[in-house]
């Protein structure tokens, strides 16, 4: 009976850490994405401080990928969306690189 018992446990944790790991590399980790999501603000607010925009959603551009796409939508003008791809660079912290879409 204990025999069974920690076979059950100890398959039990191996599929909640295989579980964990798929569910991070299919939908990204929500740290990262709200890291993404401060880049992509601070980005627009500085290139475009005329125009007041706020997040939409972001999400990741690849299954298994780093690379965050954060959609941005303006308040005044509906017709007004930025999508900003979040790129991380090589020290692990985010980098930009803008892609627009009207």
């Amino acid at each position: 009976m204990r025999r069974f018992l920690g076979t059950l446990i100890g398959a039990g944790l191996i599929l909640y850490g295989v579980g964990t790991l798929l569910s991070h590399t299919l939908f990204g980790d929500p740290r990262d994405e709200r890291r993404a999501i401060a880049a992509a603000e601070q980005y627009v607010a500085s290139t475009y401080p005329h125009i007041e925009l706020s997040p939409l959603g972001a999400g990741l551009q690849i299954w298994g990928s780093d690379t965050y796409v954060v959609t941005l939508v303006s308040q005044a003008s509906e017709d007004t969306q930025f999508d900003v791809v979040v790129i991380p660079d090589v020290n692990n912290r985010l980098g930009l690189r803008s892609v627009y879409s009207f």
